[in-house]
C-alpha cells in the first residue's frame, strides 16, 4: 500500500488525535492547534552522543524508539538505524513496513493482526527522524529518506 492509498483510506494528519483531539472544527476560532516535536538527546557520560528528532503526531513516538533502539541496542550504523523498516501499534490497530523483513516476520506480523495494514515500500506514514551523531570528537548525521532527509556536514 503506498501512502496515497492509505491517505485516501484513512485519517490524515489534522484528524489525528494528538492534533485535534476532539475531531474536526471543534477547536475554538483563533485557538492554537498542538502538534508534537520530539528533540531527543542521548548522552554517555556528560557528553552528547545523538541528537534527534522529528515533528509530526502520533508515530514520531514509535519512529524515535525504533530509530534509538537501532542506535543503541542493535548497534546499526546511524544511516541504517533511521531508514530501516518501522511499524506502528495504535490501540489495537498495526501499520508496518515490510521492506528489510524477512518474509517470515512480515508473514508472523500479518497472522497475528489479520487487519494490519502492510506497506510494500518504506511510507512518510512512519514519519521523519533525523539524526547527528558526535563520537571522537567529529560529527556525523543521517536524513530519513522518508521526508527527504540529507545530511550535509560543514567542517571549519
Amino acid at each position: 500500500m503506498s501512502y496515497r492509498d492509505w491517505e485516501s483510506t484513512s485519517t490524515t494528519f489534522l484528524g489525528e488525535d494528538d492534533i485535534n483531539p476532539a475531531g474536526f472544527h471543534r477547536l475554538a476560532a483563533g485557538s492554537w492547534m498542538s502538534t508534537m516535536m520530539s528533540p531527543t538527546i542521548v548522552v554517555a557520560g556528560d557528553r552528547p552522543c545523538f541528537a534527534l528528532g522529528s515533528g509530526g503526531s502520533n508515530r514520531i513516538r514509535s519512529a524515535i524508539l525504533q530509530a534509538l533502539l537501532n542506535l543503541l541496542a542493535y548497534r546499526r550504523p546511524l544511516d541504517e538505524a533511521l531508514n530501516a523498516a518501522r511499524l506502528h501499534v495504535e490501540g489495537s490497530k498495526l501499520w508496518f513496513e515490510n521492506v528489510g523483513l524477512a518474509t517470515a516476520t512480515a508473514d508472523a506480523l500479518q497472522q497475528a493482526w489479520p487487519a494490519a495494514t502492510r506497506f510494500d515500500s518504506t511510507s512518510m506514514f512512519f514519519g521523519g527522524v533525523n539524526c547527528v551523531a558526535s563520537a571522537n570528537g567529529r560529527l556525523s548525521g543521517a536524513g530519513d529518506r522518508r521526508r527527504g532527509g540529507v545530511v550535509v556536514v560543514a567542517e571549519a
